[in-house]
């Protein structure tokens, strides 16, 4: 793969994180989870890129990683926001169970 091929193929990975992140920040994980096998199919090329490595390519690598790991973060908020609410979605049924079963 040549340089030039590698730097598209990273720069189409970034748009795509970019986008995954822009979704999960909306709370549309499940958008998230739909453009995931693009993700890996353009990962899968990923190898590919050591026969081009430069140090600018190192550079867009890492940058990548930081891309990824912002958007773990901001899935793993999402997911902690829905547990909670789950929980009080959880603790309001019991409440109200107790109150009809108190007014019986």
């Amino acid at each position: 793969m040549d340089h030039n091929t590698a730097d598209v193929l990273i720069k189409d990975i970034c748009y795509l994180v970019e986008k995954q992140t822009a979704m999960a920040i909306r709370g549309d994980l499940d958008g998230v989870e739909a453009s995931m096998h693009d993700a890996e199919d353009l990962m899968q090329q990923i190898p590919e890129l050591k026969a081009a490595d430069s140090a600018s390519l190192a550079e867009k690598k890492s940058e990548l990683q930081d891309m990824y790991k912002k958007l773990s973060l901001i899935i793993a908020g999402n997911k902690n926001d829905t547990f909670a609410e789950l929980i009080k979605v959880r603790k309001s049924k019991k409440v109200f169970r107790a109150y009809k079963n108190n007014t019986k």
